[in-house]
């Protein structure tokens, strides 16, 4: 049988509750201490338990909001309250979130799980992807001036090729894929321009797929 996770059996005002004392220890001085020293651990198993995972304290703490957020239905209040979250840390806590630095970890985790989010959640669900959306463009506010030769770099270069997929993509027997971009709110929609605006590099194949979206009446 599929073990049942806390995250799914858990309340929502109780969910709510504990990504609100998470995100104050995230923030507070105390657990940000050790975050401008040494370099963390890149290479964590967050199967395991939370206490034998590497890194500091605030790392492992972003790395539990990360397994909790993998444990939310994909339509449900709780995936609501951990954008929320998210997007608050990477509102007021900038210092947390810049690529290549020492809490890459779950600021890439973050952005290698959104397109295939967006993607799920289709058209029918515009709030959440304008969430994650808002959460992508903060993080990427704050990678503009990393070296594209890096990891984290090559990271974000995939994320944005995978970006394709919300516009057009042309399949077996040439038919044409549209993505959600063309059904969503103008609210949404300039929330992708947001992220176009702040990736580091934009692949032809993403722009490619962005001109034929635009150009064509996909109605």
């Amino acid at each position: 049988s599929v073990p049942v996770s806390v995250v799914s059996v858990m309340p929502s005002d109780a969910f709510g509750s504990v990504l609100c004392v998470l995100e104050t220890l995230v923030r507070s001085d105390i657990f940000n201490a050790d975050a401008l020293g040494g370099c963390e651990d890149e290479n964590y198993n967050d199967q395991k338990p939370v206490h034998l995972w590497n890194g500091g304290p605030r790392s492992r703490l972003l790395r539990a909001l990360t397994v909790c957020y993998k444990q939310c239905s994909l339509e449900g209040r709780k995936m609501e309250l951990c954008h929320a979250t998210m997007l608050r840390l990477v509102q007021h806590s900038p210092r947390l979130w810049h690529l290549g630095s020492v809490l890459d970890v779950p600021a890439l985790e973050w952005l290698n799980m959104f397109p295939k989010k967006l993607w799920e959640l289709g058209a029918c669900h515009p709030e959440g992807s304008r969430q994650i959306l808002k959460v992508m463009s903060g993080v990427l506010a704050r990678s503009r001036t990393m070296p594209k030769k890096t990891e984290s770099g090559a990271s974000v270069s995939k994320v944005a090729n995978e970006l394709v997929a919300l516009f057009h993509m042309e399949v077996r027997g040439g038919r044409h894929l549209f993505g959600p971009f063309p059904s969503w709110p103008a609210d949404t929609q300039l929330a992708v321009v947001d992220v176009l605006f702040h990736l580091p590099c934009l692949p032809k194949v993403l722009l490619s797929s962005l001109a034929v979206c635009l150009n064509v009446d996909t109605g």
